[in-house]
């Protein structure tokens, strides 16, 4: 089980790098998570426990099976930054964008709801149960005249992406991911409309 009680920190270990003054930290814990269950087996390796002192924090199977999902996925996520680099969307207007982005997450598995916080073009897609709650931001609104300058295409593949990889593990982490559609980054303030009516609220 986790070596940490509840509210307590894992133990760590931290190191200089020198004249850069940086620190880095290292989690020393090594786990046997009762929680991972028989899909992993039960050691999980070096991690560190959740902020409740709950669940492991398996490391090393579970970056796997993450990567493994990436490396599965790739080239639809690289067809999906491309699509919407080609049919550039200003702010609100999104329709095909946003469209595109949360279907891919929903072919993946993660429950989608279309148009929260009263935005049209603005989703949340979800995957897990646990007590941390994980947001990743998609952005996929292009600028006036020169479409996407800023890579909200790219945003959105790579938050897909990463929504891919953390949904079928999310159980096993302890976690709830969302991945947000959040319209309008350019000049319509989307994620503070967002913010405000609540779309947020219990993310970590």
């Amino acid at each position: 089980g986790c070596a940490c009680g509840p509210g307590d920190a894992a133990p760590v270990e931290t190191t200089s790098d020198g004249d850069s003054g940086r620190v880095r930290v290292e989690r020393t814990t090594e786990l046997v998570g009762a929680h991972h269950g028989s899909q992993h087996g039960g050691m999980l390796g070096t991690g560190a426990c959740s902020p409740t002192g709950q669940y492991p924090w398996p490391v090393s199977d579970l970056r796997a099976e993450a990567t493994q999902t990436v490396d599965r996925v790739e080239s639809t996520l690289v067809e999906l930054s491309h699509r919407i680099h080609a049919h550039p969307e200003l702010k609100f207007e999104e329709v095909q964008s946003s469209a595109w982005t949360a279907g891919a997450l929903s072919d993946g598995g993660l429950d989608v709801e279309m148009g929260v916080g009263g935005l049209d073009t603005a989703f949340v897609a979800r995957a897990g149960s646990g007590p941390l709650h994980i947001t990743i931001c998609a952005e996929y609104d292009a600028l006036p005249s020169v479409g996407h300058a800023c890579g909200h295409n790219i945003i959105a593949a790579s938050a897909v992406g990463a929504g891919l990889a953390l949904a079928p593990i999310a159980d096993d982490l302890g976690i709830t991911v969302s991945v947000i559609g959040t319209p309008a980054e350019e000049g319509g303030g989307g994620k503070v409309f967002l913010l405000e009516r609540g779309v947020f609220d219990g993310a970590h």
